[in-house]
């Protein structure tokens, strides 16, 4: 009886915690469970120009290939058939919106990282302003979302959101999107 009731509460435990979502830092913000934006400061306040260099030298927004094997099945003899599915998803355009009176860029881009063998991409919209009066350059991450480069026999359903669940691994796309960020901030204080 002890021991049904050790793996009982070990049970209950574990379900609890696959439910619970993943502390992020306060920069993050969330809107239901999944990852809405990310927001960045950085100091100092650079020229419009060197701003506008460093994204187009930065920014990356590169079509997806994504894969998958969903199709695949033996046949009557035992033959394995191999049907792999891809697709690309194509990117949107990379320069959204640019005002120069105002020093206000938005720009469309991708990253991705691998998690245990997996690799994954990550698209987001990049705003970005320089405040001159306060010195410093703010940058909003957001229309955040993820996709499985990928699948193996599962369908590939391309971009999704970043939920916040211990198994989604929210912190690594946010670790990627952060990379994006320090590769920005390198270029603007060269």
């Amino acid at each position: 009886m002890k021991k049904k009731l050790k793996l009982m509460t070990c049970a209950i435990t574990l379900t609890l915690t696959a439910c619970g979502s993943v502390p992020l830092p306060d920069n993050v913000t969330t809107t239901g469970n999944a990852v809405s934006s990310i927001r960045y400061s950085h100091t100092p306040a650079v020229s419009f120009d060197k701003v506008k260099r460093c994204i187009a030298l930065n920014i990356n927004n590169d079509n997806v290939r994504l894969t998958d094997n969903a199709g695949s099945f033996v046949g009557y003899k035992g033959r394995y058939y191999n049907i792999n599915n891809s697709h690309t998803d194509f990117a949107p355009n990379t320069l959204v919106f640019v005002d120069d009176n105002q020093q206000y860029i938005v720009v469309n881009g991708n990253t991705g990282y691998a998690l245990r063998m997996i690799n994954y991409a990550v698209r987001f919209r990049l705003q970005l302003q320089t405040v001159a009066n306060e010195n410093k350059i703010n940058m909003l991450f957001d229309t955040i979302s993820r996709a499985q480069l990928y699948t193996g026999s599962s369908t590939n359903n391309g971009f999704n959101p970043i939920y916040t669940q211990y198994g989604a691994h929210p912190d690594e796309a946010v670790k990627a999107i952060e990379a994006v960020k320090n590769n920005l901030a390198l270029c603007l204080n060269n």
